[in-house]
């Protein structure tokens, strides 16, 4: 994430782009928290793990997994193009 601010400020993206990178950024975190809340509440209320348990457990890491995969092609879409440029010119 700190190389993605860094680029984004270093290429001088527009304001909207990073704002979109920020967007994208924050709802990674936040599912990637309520994962980890969710986890640690299942496993508070169900010591064990239950094939039910195992499964909820790999359809939240899931979840958490196309999130950062989306995020990764949407940084990738903003800052190539600009660092393409930047790297003509040098």
């Amino acid at each position: 994430m700190v190389v993605v601010f860094g680029l984004a400020i270093f290429l001088k993206l527009p304001l909207p782009h990073v704002a979109f990178l920020v967007l994208v950024s924050t709802f990674v975190l936040v599912l990637e928290l309520l994962n980890t809340a969710w986890e640690h509440t299942v496993d508070l209320l169900h010591p064990r793990l239950s094939p039910t348990v195992r499964d909820m457990k790999d359809l939240l890491s899931g979840m958490v997994f196309i999130a950062s995969l989306g995020a990764s092609i949407v940084g990738f879409f903003i800052l190539f193009p600009p660092l393409i440029e930047f790297i003509r010119h040098i």
